[in-house]
């Protein structure tokens, strides 16, 4: 289900239409009004989904329910919107696997938060309706996934990124990799970006498959001395998932990186 209102602001997760509502042109020297994600969580977390109770767990988290099953919107920290669901892996240990991510538009749509968490919200309903995604101890078409990964982020990636190829080191482990052109983009803490890869490994003892988007960086004046950063995004899914649902996810991510 879908907002009537709010279509005319989907540019609000990233997408490139323009408003067609007429705005009022700001005054001078008058600061743009910022989107208040943590009031959009509040918001949320006073909407109902079923016999799941809502709770706040911090500013940027909103979860319904407990245990299995339950359901949990995060703010990743390029204002990215994930919605994940609870399940289980082979072992019985509990995961939060991703099921949809959003990229917000922070910067001039404050006063939109309603709108932005209704559609979340709708979304929230239908992976509620859905059964519950399972771990299995093989994963069908691992190549094919990769492959149509790979073609999919060519497609999203920004210009700075240039294709480098598909790095197979084993039958359930690829890694995705996108060289920076030029001598790299150079990164808040005085290093260079000069490689981003996505590393995509589906885990047998698990039966879940996870992907991890990371950057390759050297320090300024330091020559050819490199290294792996930390991970800026850790995402976990199950076989049961479909190929475009985890591929969009993915591809969501690096859009907007």
């Amino acid at each position: 289900m879908r907002y009537k209102d709010f279509m005319e602001w989907k540019d609000i997760f990233g997408f490139e239409s323009k408003p067609k509502v007429q705005q009022k042109e700001p005054k001078a020297k008058t600061p743009t009004r910022k989107f208040d994600v943590e009031g959009m969580c509040q918001y949320l977390s006073e909407q109902k989904l079923g016999e799941k109770v809502p709770s706040l767990k911090f500013v940027d988290v909103v979860q319904w329910g407990e245990g299995e099953g339950s359901i949990k919107i995060r703010l990743g920290t390029g204002i990215n919107v994930f919605i994940e669901r609870l399940s289980h892996d082979l072992q019985g240990s509990p995961h939060w696997l991703a099921k949809k991510v959003y990229q917000i538009n922070r910067e001039g749509y404050g006063g939109f938060e309603t709108y932005v968490a209704k559609e979340l919200m709708s979304e929230v309903l239908k992976i509620n309706e859905k059964k519950l995604d399972a771990p299995n101890n093989k994963w069908e078409n691992m190549e094919k996934l990769i492959v149509d990964m790979a073609n999919r982020l060519r497609s999203v990636a920004r210009s700075i990124f240039i294709f480098e190829g598909v790095h197979k080191l084993k039958d359930n482990h690829y890694v995705i990799c996108f060289s920076v052109r030029g001598h790299g983009v150079e990164a808040p803490d005085h290093k260079r970006v000069i490689q981003n890869q996505t590393d995509v490994v589906f885990e047998e003892d698990s039966g879940l498959l996870k992907i991890v988007n990371t950057n390759i960086e050297v320090g300024v004046g330091s020559g050819n001395q490199w290294e792996i950063m930390p991970a800026d995004s850790i995402t976990r899914f199950a076989p049961t998932q479909s190929n475009d649902e985890i591929i969009e996810t993915i591809a969501t991510v690096l859009k907007y990186y």
